[in-house]
């Protein structure tokens, strides 16, 4: 539209992107001839910068103890807690050591109510008494722990209005299924503005996988489903929901279903762990099945893995386009041990690294566990460990990694809620490192038969265990010896030569290479899976459709990545 040549865009994202990653945005902001915006860091970058930005301009210092400097983004968690107990240990040095044992005592004792606080929105006065008094000491020194900071971004603009230098953009959200209510309620503020709400949001909820840090899917899931009455109630004041929102043609949902990452029976696969409406539809037809592999033993399971490997790089695909994941780093050790007896060059990545390159490190197999590779794609892609231990059935002990399949909640019903929902964020799990796979798949366990040749104590994901293999993008193996490997690591080569051959032969032919023109706003009006809030004029409507589609040409949007549920909200 028009008016787009002189419209502000500010795109807020999860990790701060890749400036490769944000020409890229550039470049199809100019293709849908929409002004591109700036790449001078100001009006693109996390929203937890925008957060610490505010907070910095209120006077509050978000370096804690350390001096002016800031702390690394890529610092532990941990070490960012020690750092904030610092007030706490300054006291107590004054005092007798079994005064200073109470003092960490009680810092520790109140660090999850005073996560609590950071998520619940409300002010201080409502959190707990050791919560206040640790925030007072913090006060005290002008520091802000960095997980208030969100928090006290969205006090100030509640108490002061949105700041002159935010005001009147047009707001982008990605990862919108990652968000929590306190930084939606922050962003919806920021992009209110003359009656308007400008805003986009772009996410996925079938990748909604960091609930444990207190993300809530179901604010994107309202949205979606325009429950408005939840979404408010989820959000942390009554005054939180613009008008503008709720009002009748203020929310158009557009779902982005053109899938440009994985080949179409990779997307067949993983649409059987998290099913789409509509459908994804990949733009790479045919390809290989996902392969789902049992091993008798671990080692078999490394030995497997490794030979994947070794016949892909024979085919002529470099090292840096392979990748091993797991649920956690403990899963890779013997991985890592392997791949390094045999010579193959490896990068580890872990959790807290800094966002890693849209494409991963050229000459390097890549080994991390699934949070870490979130936004990241490559040809192949071998997830490991897919099996959790069937003994582990107390209700009362904690349930790490995939052993919450054995859990039912012991018949309490709040406890089965909760047990409910953490599998189901294992499975989007599950879906999110399927997803990153381009050309190749590798699903695998150990399962080793139980004494005496019984049933092994080891069991697969649900999930996994009943895939429907008769549609043929599943295709499963059992490795119980060193001759069970060489056949299926045969097979699949075999199968690679038949796709190629399918490819010269023009079998499936590749689609044609130009994207559809932003849709009218009777189209964008026609379907229900994305989010548009503003006027209900067309130029607004078809703007927000256009950005939608800009960013998403640029990002996992265009990878379909974020396909079921992308969304415009939109347009001044």
């Amino acid at each position: 539209p028009p008016q787009a040549e002189d419209l502000a865009l500010r795109a807020l994202f999860e990790q701060q992107w890749p400036e490769e990653r944000l020409r890229r945005l550039q470049a199809a902001f100019r293709a849908q001839v929409l002004h591109p915006p700036p790449l001078d860091g100001k009006d693109f970058g996390a929203l937890r910068h925008l957060c610490k930005d505010m907070c910095a301009k209120a006077g509050l210092n978000t370096a804690g103890p350390q001096g002016d400097r800031v702390p690394d983004e890529a610092k532990c968690a941990y070490e960012q807690e020690w750092d904030c107990m610092e007030p706490l240990r300054a006291a107590a040095r004054k005092v007798s050591h079994s005064d200073l044992s109470a003092a960490v005592s009680e810092f520790l004792g109140c660090s999850g109510p005073f996560d609590a606080y950071c998520r619940s929105g409300k002010g201080v006065e409502e959190a707990p008494p050791a919560v206040r008094r640790f925030v007072a000491m913090a006060r005290e020194k002008g520091w802000l722990h960095i997980n208030e900071v969100p928090l006290q971004a969205l006090e100030k603009v509640r108490r002061e209005g949105v700041p002159p230098a935010f005001q009147g953009a047009h707001y982008l959200l990605d990862e919108g299924q990652d968000t929590d209510a306190v930084q939606l309620e922050l962003v919806l503020r920021l992009a209110s503005h003359a009656g308007e709400c400008r805003l986009t949001v772009v996410g996925d909820v079938d990748q909604a996988i960091y609930g444990f840090r207190g993300a809530n899917a179901r604010l994107m899931e309202a949205l979606k489903a325009k429950q408005f009455d939840e979404l408010a109630a989820l959000l942390p004041r009554d005054d939180a929901l613009p008008p503008s929102v709720r009002r009748a043609g203020g929310l158009v949902c557009v779902p982005l279903t053109e899938h440009h990452r994985s080949t179409t029976r990779l997307v067949c696969a993983y649409s059987l762990v998290r099913a789409k409406d509509p459908p994804l539809r990949s733009v790479h037809a045919g390809g290989l099945p996902a392969y789902r592999v049992r091993c008798e033993s671990d080692a078999l399971e490394v030995r497997l893995v490794l030979d994947q490997l070794r016949m892909w790089r024979d085919r002529g695909k470099a090292w840096g386009e392979m990748s091993v994941l797991a649920l956690s780093s403990g899963h890779l050790t013997d991985f890592m041990d392997e791949l390094k007896n045999a010579g193959i060059p490896y990068a580890e990545r872990k959790d807290k690294d800094p966002p890693p390159p849209p494409h991963p490190p050229y000459g390097r197999v890549t080994l991390g566990t699934i949070h870490s590779v979130k936004g990241w794609e490559c040809d192949v892609v071998c997830v490991v460990r897919l099996n959790y231990d069937s003994t582990k059935t107390d209700e009362a002990q904690p349930a790490f990694g995939w052993s919450i399949f054995c859990r039912s909640g012991g018949g309490d019903p709040a406890l089965a809620d909760k047990v409910q929902a953490q599998q189901l964020e294992k499975v989007r799990l599950l879906y999110t490192a399927m997803s990153r796979a381009r050309r190749f798949l590798s699903l695998s366990c150990a399962l080793p038969t139980g004494r005496n040749g019984g049933e092994p104590t080891r069991r697969w994901l649900p999930v996994l265990a009943t895939l429907d293999e008769t549609g043929g993008c599943v295709k499963s193996f059992a490795v119980r010896g060193e001759a069970d490997i060489s056949r299926a690591v045969a097979e699949v080569s075999a199968d690679a030569d038949a796709v190629a051959a399918e490819a010269r032969d023009g079998a499936h032919p590749p689609p044609a290479g130009r994207s559809p023109p932003p849709m009218t706003l009777e189209q964008v009006e026609s379907h229900n899976g994305a989010f548009a809030f503003g006027p209900a004029g067309a130029a607004g409507a078809a703007g927000a459709a256009g950005a939608a589609k800009a960013a998403g040409a640029a990002g996992e949007a265009a990878s379909a990545d974020e396909a079921g549920a992308a969304g415009a909200f939109g347009g001044g």
